[in-house]
């Protein structure tokens, strides 16, 4: 057991979301950029009478840019709004039958609506990420219990974090 008043050591793979305004305030000089990035699962996005599953994430706008995701529409600086997603190219195909799908509209989990802000090319099979389809933003009401989280023993997502110059 752990001697009374210890603190507790965690070794999980999941950190607390409450963590990451210190990274930001107060160590600007080590990280460039930081990313909560939310595990991935499967979602109903629907456009009209068409409706497909795509595995997703809700994350940060900053995350596509620390991973080098190439856009080859809009950009991941308009998921910054709570209503704007970012897509995959297969995705944009999938749903609207074009790759051009910026300012397109798609409901998901028949529940929420959201527009698309960018398409980014589909990742390689080599990359963790290849088979996320859809970013949605972290800043939405519907994620307000982890972004307004100020309890960290409660670990329920990834921080990613770009280090800064050296």
């Amino acid at each position: 057991g752990t001697p009374a008043g210890s603190p507790i050591t965690y070794r999980g793979t999941t950190v607390s979301s409450a963590l990451e305004p210190f990274l930001q305030k107060d160590h600007k000089d080590i990280f460039a950029e930081t990313a909560i990035f939310e595990w991935p699962g499967d979602g109903l996005l629907s456009n009209g009478d068409k409706s497909i599953s795509r595995q997703g994430s809700w994350a940060e706008y900053s995350f596509p840019a620390i991973f080098g995701y190439k856009f080859l529409s809009g950009n991941a600086e308009s998921m910054r709004d709570p209503s704007t997603a970012l897509i995959s190219r297969s995705t944009a195909i999938a749903l609207y039958g074009t790759e051009n799908a910026v300012g397109k509209t798609f409901q998901y989990n028949n529940e929420l609506l959201f527009t698309v802000g960018g398409v980014y090319a589909d990742m390689p099979q080599t990359s963790s990420f290849h088979d996320i389809d859809l970013f949605l933003p972290i800043t939405n009401k519907k994620m307000d219990g982890l972004t307004k989280n100020t309890d960290f023993n409660i670990h329920g997502c990834r921080i990613f974090a770009r280090l800064a110059g050296n």
